[in-house]
């Protein structure tokens, strides 16, 4: 673990933290395919789970975020886009 000089900042932490975020969006990426939809209807419903999840993951983040020192403008899905690009 990688503690920053700031309080309770780590850094190991906020990348989990990002990988998390990246991972439950491609799967609600994937879960909208209709091919997907098709080929295994056993996960149909699994949509709301991870939208939710990624709303708790919006939270867990910005939180991460806030203790390195970052005060994000703009919400943590946004951020992730940009490092993508």
């Amino acid at each position: 673990m990688i503690e920053d000089s700031k309080k309770g900042c780590d850094v190991d932490d906020l990348m989990c933290q990002f990988g998390v975020m990246i991972h439950l969006e491609g799967m609600q990426k994937l879960l909208g395919n209709e091919k997907f939809k098709v080929r295994y209807p056993e996960f149909a419903g699994l949509g709301e789970t991870v939208a939710e999840r990624i709303a708790e993951q919006e939270i867990t983040l910005k939180e991460a975020l806030e203790r390195c020192g970052g005060t994000p403008t703009e919400p943590p899905t946004e951020i992730l886009k940009e490092v993508e690009e």
